[in-house]
């Protein structure tokens, strides 16, 4: 398991690789994280990110990721972010992970990926409670979501093809 700001900068140094570089906004960068930690739990059945998932009023929300992304608001975060901790590189599932969530997610708005992240039936739609703050999002039921979702995707791809 890695510091979400891992993935986080992960996520910035390829989007800064692009031709044209891309830049994420604080929104993008924490929806783009937990994609990546859910595909993870759900192709995998093992999380990616170390910190525990939230059910905010807005989504879910890894708050250590958040609290050093705030400062930017809604500006795309120029540069990699500090990780104050010893951080091991990702394993080539985990790169490939982080890959493959930017191909299907990558170029989408922060209002598109909340929309994916807040959907029904999604872990934070079963977690939140308006009168609680901070829910955890447990990891079992975010894996669970994510292979129920490449179950369904499988079938579909099956069934078209």
């Amino acid at each position: 398991m890695h510091p979400s700001l891992q993935i986080a900068n992960e996520i910035i140094q390829r989007g800064a690789a692009k031709n044209p570089p891309r830049y994420y906004t604080p929104m993008q960068l924490l929806k783009l994280v937990y994609l990546c930690h859910g595909w993870m739990l759900g192709l995998y059945s093992r999380p990616l990110i170390q910190e525990p998932v939230q059910a905010w009023k807005y989504g879910p929300v890894i708050p250590e990721l958040y609290q050093s992304l705030k400062v930017y608001r809604d500006a795309p975060v120029p540069c990699i972010l500090p990780v104050h901790q010893p951080v091991e590189p990702l394993d080539v599932y985990e790169s490939t992970m982080v890959d493959q969530v930017m191909q299907m997610y990558g170029e989408r708005s922060g209002i598109a990926l909340s929309q994916i992240t807040h959907a029904p039936n999604t872990p934070w739609s079963r977690t939140f409670r308006g009168d609680t703050l901070g829910s955890v999002i447990p990891n079992e039921l975010i894996m669970d979501h994510y292979q129920q979702l490449y179950r369904e995707r499988t079938a579909h791809a099956a069934a078209t093809s």
